[in-house]
């Protein structure tokens, strides 16, 4: 997991800031269909039990797995015109001039991986 202090620095100096918030990425992500019955649970009033077929906000290495899911989508623009932290991501531009260009290299990134 990325230090928060190292992710402040390294847009400390940029003219234009853009800040995004992948607060339902966790249900993006599937589970491995090994693992799928490790998510077992069970609701009041309901007969049965249900499993999760994707990533559910809670589990114990969730933060983990997002974030490393999160580097290798953006492993070649993060330091440069890219920051993530878990689910916050921060497109940065040195120059206000690059920032839109910036923003539809990594809004296309985001669309080939299917991220919303």
């Amino acid at each position: 997991m990325p230090m928060a202090d190292m992710l402040v620095d390294g847009a400390a100096h940029n003219q234009m800031l853009s800040f995004m918030d992948g607060n339902v990425g966790y249900n993006q992500i599937m589970v491995a269909k090994e693992d799928i019955h490790k998510t077992t649970f069970t609701c009041r009033g309901h007969i049965g039990a249900f499993e999760y077929t994707v990533m559910p906000f809670g589990l114990r290495n969730a933060g983990a797995t997002y974030q490393r899911a999160m580097n290798s989508v953006f492993h070649d623009m993060i330091g440069h015109s890219l920051e993530v932290y878990i689910d916050n991501v921060v497109i940065k531009s040195p120059e206000k001039e690059d920032h839109v260009s910036n923003l539809k290299k990594a809004f296309l990134r985001m669309r080939q991986h299917k991220l919303k």
